[in-house]
């Protein structure tokens, strides 16, 4: 009877471990099973969906300034069109100058859009344009 007491006393430690993990890997199942049921695990699936809600409202917001940019783009050079037309008639001067005004805050207004969206987004036609065209103040 002593040698199986004495050889219990050597294994309990290892069965005292091997016991406790069976222990905690049957409170991580519980764990899992009441945090499905009761929506934790809800959690990364709504992160992803807010993640993926920002990328498309921001590729949104990039597209729309874009296109901002050409229409800007495309009223600036029709105002440019309607200067060269009006600027050989002595009547039109303060026309002209409107017009000249105009286009200065134009092309203001095309610095402070495009550079709310990164320059790889900015149409190449435009950012050459604004390289070109300075802020007129």
């Amino acid at each position: 009877m002593d040698g199986w007491f004495t050889e219990f006393r050597k294994e309990y430690p290892k069965m005292f471990v091997a016991a406790i993990m069976v222990a905690l890997a049957l409170i991580a199942i519980v764990a899992l099973f009441v945090a499905a049921e009761f929506g934790f695990l809800q959690v990364e699936k709504e992160f992803q969906d807010v993640k993926r809600e920002i990328t498309q409202r921001t590729q949104r917001y990039t597209e729309a300034k874009a296109h901002l940019l050409s229409k800007l783009h495309g009223d600036y050079m029709r105002t440019v069109t309607a200067i060269v037309q009006f600027k050989n008639m002595p009547d039109e001067e303060m026309l002209v100058q409107s017009l000249m005004d105009q286009n200065a805050a134009t092309l203001n207004r095309m610095h402070d859009e495009a550079g709310l969206i990164p320059e790889s987004e900015i149409p190449a036609h435009i950012a050459s344009f604004l390289e070109t065209h300075s802020r007129t103040y």
